[in-house]
């Protein structure tokens, strides 16, 4: 999926990291050491200045809401990239107490194996970019598209930077996941010549993959930095480029002294699994399993990076397991630092009834698609099945909606009952889906199925069933009590 720079909306207020746990942020993260701590409802009025860390500046106004009270949170992440690696300051609004808290927040930087994987085949150009204008070829329909194989920037000291996949002498090793941080921070070093030399493989024919030289211009009027990708078939991109390139789950090198170096994984080895143990409340961990296709690394890669991985597993093409602790590297500054905000909402109000029918039955398409694409990703795997929820979580949620806003509990209730009635239309007996099969079966055959047939079926549908909602509730009792 090429990323299209559309990010969800959200306001600079601090919202509960998990399901059961009053707090603002993600376990062993940078904010998670803040001083002093962030709580739950925290409105972030003020941060660091981007030309000076030590000066503390209010946040702008939203543009988008003109006439309310509310902060730009694009402002505030505008001020988290532009501050990578440096220690900030921030300042908020809390309820219950006057006159704002004064907040220390500490740097983030990435957790690294020291795997360095394979560079994969530009998928996506932004229009009228860089990339368009300098003659990159991308990916299209069954043509195969450029590979970088090397970059080379002017730093603001004069001195060449020159990342490679094959590094020689002077060089360093060209890392697709640190490939856009490496970009960003020579953006905002402010350098004097703008120009991006690339070396790209392109495919001609029969003659393969042919080293191309191409000058691109980086575009400073977009971010430095684009968001992390959040699909496992999503790109990673050059935002001042216009570039979006896929990651293999091919190992392409190890960093030295890296805790990959010191196993058994060597450059060439495929990725199959990738199994994480991440931090939880409470001093808990909780495990990820994902199986890694082809130019799928990019995701998986990217969330080693995280605060909170404790442990990571690989299950290789040989099907050997390795067992790794990644490690803090302060050379690698990241972007988010663990905080977790509230979304943007905007209540929308209707002029009359009809058009709050029409709004009712636009919202009931928009939920029934999300809940079939969440199926769907179900049982292609997409997502995990650890991500479903039985009923102590839904009580919980409907207990904590009904003492905040009875309009979200309501909402709450309406989507329960349009997850049972999609649920409930699943061709599987005992369920009216598995009678609607039944009268499609006698509507084609000209006669019911026998009386054994719809015995076995329902004996089987109703063992579905109960394991369904066995699982569901084993889901929810590891992650409420254990």
């Amino acid at each position: 999926m090429p990323l299209l720079g559309i990010l969800s909306s959200q306001i600079p207020v601090l919202a509960a990291a998990y399901k059961r746990e009053k707090i603002s942020y993600t376990i062993d993260s940078a904010a998670a050491r803040a001083e002093p701590g962030f709580a739950v409802g925290d409105r972030i009025i003020a941060a660091s200045s981007p030309d000076d860390a030590a000066q503390v500046t209010p946040l702008a106004r939203d543009p988008r809401r003109p006439d309310h009270d509310q902060l730009d949170y694009f402002d505030l992440r505008r001020r988290l990239q532009r501050l990578m690696g440096k220690a900030m300051n921030v300042h908020v609004e809390r309820v219950g107490t006057s006159g704002g808290i004064d907040i220390k927040l500490p740097p983030a930087f990435a957790h690294t194996l020291g795997l360095r994987p394979r560079m994969g085949q530009i998928v996506a150009l932004r229009e009228d970019s860089p990339a368009v204008r300098g003659g990159v070829r991308a990916k299209e329909g069954t043509e195969d598209g450029d590979v970088i194989a090397v970059v080379e920037v002017i730093d603001g000291d004069g001195k060449k930077r020159r990342y490679s996949a094959t590094p020689g002498e002077g060089d360093e090793p060209l890392d697709p996941l640190r490939l856009p941080t490496h970009l960003a921070l020579w953006a905002m070093s402010k350098p004097t010549d703008w120009r991006v030399q690339l070396t790209v493989l392109r495919p001609e024919g029969h003659k393969g993959l042919v080293p191309t030289q191409l000058e691109l211009t980086w575009d400073n009027a977009w971010d430095p930095l684009d968001e992390p990708p959040t699909f496992a078939n999503s790109p990673l991109s050059l935002s001042g480029l216009g570039i979006a390139y896929r990651v293999q789950n091919v190992i392409d090198g190890l960093s030295k002294d890296s805790p990959a170096a010191s196993s058994s994984v060597k450059a060439g080895d495929t990725v199959k699994s990738i199994q994480i143990k991440l931090a939880a409340p409470q001093g808990r961990t909780e495990d990820m399993t994902r199986e890694v296709k082809e130019d799928t690394g990019a995701y998986y890669f990217s969330a080693i990076q995280e605060p909170g991985v404790k442990e990571v597993t690989l299950t290789l093409s040989n099907d050997e397991k390795v067992t790794l602790i990644p490690r803090e590297d302060p050379t690698w500054p990241l972007v988010q630092r663990g905080l977790a905000f509230e979304g943007d909402t905007q209540l929308q109000r209707t002029d009359h009834l009809g058009q709050a029918i029409v709004f009712g039955f636009r919202r009931l398409g928009q939920q029934m698609g999300d809940i079939y694409e969440f199926l769907f990703d179900l049982m292609v795997g997409e997502k995990s099945a650890n991500s479903i929820s039985g009923p102590i979580t839904i009580a919980a949620v409907s207990y904590s909606l009904a003492n905040r806003d009875v309009f979200e509990l309501i909402m709450f209730l309406a989507v329960i009952n349009i997850n049972l009635a999609v649920v409930n239309f699943r061709p599987i007996p005992v369920l009216d889906g598995g009678h609607m099969v039944f009268l499609v079966y006698e509507k084609l055959r000209g006669k019911p199925p026998t009386d054994q047939v719809r015995f076995i079926a329902t004996i089987v549908g109703l063992v579905v069933v109960l394991g369904l909602m066995v699982f569901a509730f084993s889901v929810d009792i590891r992650q409420w009590f254990f």
